[in-house]
């Protein structure tokens, strides 16, 4: 079911969008297709948890996901 956008955070988000900033309000309405990034630290959490490290590179992860876009 789609989420209803309150019309004041809705005038947050056009307004800010159209401004070239970023929301401060309502980021949760826009933000999709960050399913494997969230899954990717949640299980880094658990790992740092157990005392094990976790490091992300988010240039290299960038890369990777441009290069296979363009396949």
């Amino acid at each position: 079911m789609p989420a209803i956008v309150p019309n004041r955070i809705a005038s947050i988000l056009i307004n800010a969008l159209k401004g070239g900033v970023v929301p401060r309000v309502g980021l949760e309405y826009i933000t999709v297709g960050r399913t494997q990034e969230i899954a990717a630290i949640l299980h880094d959490i658990e790992l740092i948890e157990e005392g094990g490290a976790s490091f992300r590179d988010a240039a290299v992860l960038y890369r990777m996901n441009a290069q296979s876009n363009a396949l």
